[in-house]
């Protein structure tokens, strides 16, 4: 055998080496991303997660991590297709705690036009899980939004809607 047919023949195995390498390569990646926890958590139950969301019992949160007043806050999360948190229990309200981690946050919650009754503010209805801080709510008519204090239990604060703050969106998945 010449020394030209058998550099020809090397060069062939070498090729078809890098092109199995290359398909390894893909496999591999392929198969990693379809472990990935992150892969896994956006298709559970078949519903797709939002971008930059992450899933706890069923919602999708996503910390916003820009100060803006209560309605350019509302507004954001409607652009999202979600809404402003609002916890309706304290499972719910962890998660925001645990999602905020130690910042001040909007939630979806006022008491206006009626002082004292606090609603959802997307859906007017009064709501059944409040989370006050002691001796909140205090600020009458001038604090008509609820700001949520991230580090603490009872971190729920009426406040002036003109204020900024940070906002967590959310969805039901």
């Amino acid at each position: 055998m010449s020394v030209l047919m058998l550099m020809l023949m090397l060069l062939v195995l070498l090729m078809k080496a890098v092109e199995n390498m290359k398909l390894m390569k893909f496999v591999n990646s392929s198969f990693d991303h379809c472990l990935s926890t992150d892969h896994v958590q956006r298709t559970i139950s078949g519903v797709k997660l939002k971008e930059g969301f992450v899933r706890k019992n069923g919602i999708g949160y996503r910390l916003m991590q820009y100060s803006v007043t209560y309605s350019v806050a509302r507004q954001a999360c409607w652009n999202l297709g979600t809404n402003m948190s609002l916890p309706k229990n304290e499972k719910e309200s962890q998660y925001i705690r645990e999602i905020g981690n130690g910042v001040n946050v909007w939630a979806l919650a006022d008491d206006d036009p009626h002082e004292g009754i606090w609603k959802n503010t997307d859906t007017d209805e009064v709501l059944t899980y409040v989370n006050w801080a002691t001796p909140e709510p205090n600020g009458g008519t001038g604090e008509n939004c609820v700001r949520v204090d991230t580090l603490f239990i009872n971190n729920w604060i009426d406040i002036s809607c003109s204020h900024a703050y940070w906002y967590i969106c959310q969805y039901r998945l």
